[in-house]
């Protein structure tokens, strides 16, 4: 799809189709192309997740492009990274926990670690990595994958759910 930009293309042709679909992303789309899909109504307060990542950048030295992570010419930080670093930040994993909440009732699941290798706690990518992963998570029970990966547990119970279950549901939670 050319990336995160396009989901919400993609999204809006599979449900005229009348396909069932959800996005899954990492935490930089939920402060990004997700307005996209959530609407306005249920976008982020964007002064206040700015806020939070020039305090943490001003201690961890990551750039900033008009006050959203931007890769840096040396390599050393990704965006992936400071979302990460804003996701372990307690005002940060406040609003990434409320937009994560938000964006599931649109069919939305973001980490609100982060990224999927901060869920698993793996830092590598690749094929090895992947590899790993399909031999050592199928070896789980329901209850230690929900001990050792309660956001991955979560993820799998959301997307086994159906829509108007979910629905109700979250209204439930709220």
């Amino acid at each position: 799809m050319g990336g995160s930009g396009n989901f919400h293309n993609a999204f809006a042709v599979l449900k005229a189709m009348e396909i069932n679909v959800r996005i899954v992303a990492d935490l930089d789309y939920a402060f990004g192309n997700a307005k996209h899909i959530s609407g306005e109504a249920d976008a982020p307060n964007l002064n206040a997740v700015k806020a939070i990542l020039s305090k943490l950048q001003a201690t961890h030295g990551f750039p900033l492009d008009s006050g959203m992570p931007t890769k840096d010419k040396t390599g050393t930080w990704t965006a992936a990274k400071v979302w990460r670093l804003f996701a372990q930040d307690s005002a940060g994993a406040t609003i990434a926990a409320a937009q994560h909440k938000k964006l599931k009732k649109h069919g939305v699941w973001v980490w609100k670690e982060g990224t999927i290798e901060d869920v698993l706690s793996i830092a590598d990518k690749g094929e090895e990595v992947i590899q790993q992963l399909e031999q050592d998570l199928p070896k789980l029970s329901a209850a230690q994958l929900a001990a050792q990966y309660p956001s991955m547990a979560e993820f799998l119970v959301w997307l086994a759910t159906d829509e108007q279950d979910q629905a109700a549901t979250d209204e439930r939670s709220d």
